[in-house]
Formats: C-alpha cells, structure tokens, sequence
C-alpha cells in the first residue's frame, strides 16, 4: 500500500488539515482577546464617567455660586475633564473622560441643583 505513496498522501492531508484547524482557533482566540480588551475598555470609560458625575456633584453642592467652573479629576484609569456653565440652579456639564489607553469619550447633561436631578444626558460628539 505504501509503495503508490498513499501513506504520504494521507499524513500529508491529515497534517495540512490539523494545521488550518489550528490556525482557525488561533484566530478566534485573537478576536475574542480583543474584544475582550474593548469591553473592558468601555467598562473603565462608563466607570470614569460615574466617578466624574458623583464627583462634580460633591463639589458643586461644596460651592455657594456656580457660574463658570473648569477642571480635571485624575484616577488610576485615566482622567476626566469638565466644564461646567450656567445659572446657579440650572448647570450645563460637559465632561471629556480620557482613559489611559487613549480612548476619549464626551458626556454632556443638565443638572438642577434645587432637585439634585439629572436630565438631558448625551453622549458621543458633541
């Protein structure tokens, strides 16, 4: 049987055939990888975000009179940049949050101080 070369033949097809399944599954592993990165990406951004908003309230409830109002909070993830406007019942907030891997996100809301509520919450490009 071997002396056709059938033998060659087929651990040559079985070799061939394991090796793009390899492949395959290397390349899935590859893409699950990085959208995992992605994922977690967005989760440190929406938790930025949280951390910012909670923050500029602590500081606007700090201060008697709020009519211009810049600054930067820095965490481990990365930095949040806000800018607040507005009368001193009804603010508008712009908040730019940068992670530490270069991802940018801006967040734009209204915030009444009488009633602590947020309302007019957008994001993206602004």
């Amino acid at each position: 049987m071997n002396e056709r070369g059938f033998s060659l033949f087929l651990v040559l097809m079985v070799l061939s055939l394991s090796s793009m399944l390899f492949i395959h599954f290397l390349v899935l592993y590859e893409n699950e990888k990085r959208f995992l990165e992605m994922e977690q990406d967005q989760y440190r951004m929406e938790q930025l975000i949280f951390n910012g908003v909670v923050e500029i309230q602590k500081q606007i409830d700090e201060v008697e009179e709020v009519t211009l109002m810049k600054g930067e909070l820095s965490y481990l993830e990365g930095v949040v940049k806000y800018e607040i406007e507005g009368s001193n019942t009804n603010m508008e907030i712009i908040l730019e949050v940068i992670t530490n891997r270069s991802r940018q996100k801006r967040v734009k809301y209204n915030y009444d101080r009488n009633t602590k509520n947020i309302s007019g919450w957008i994001e993206g490009n602004i």
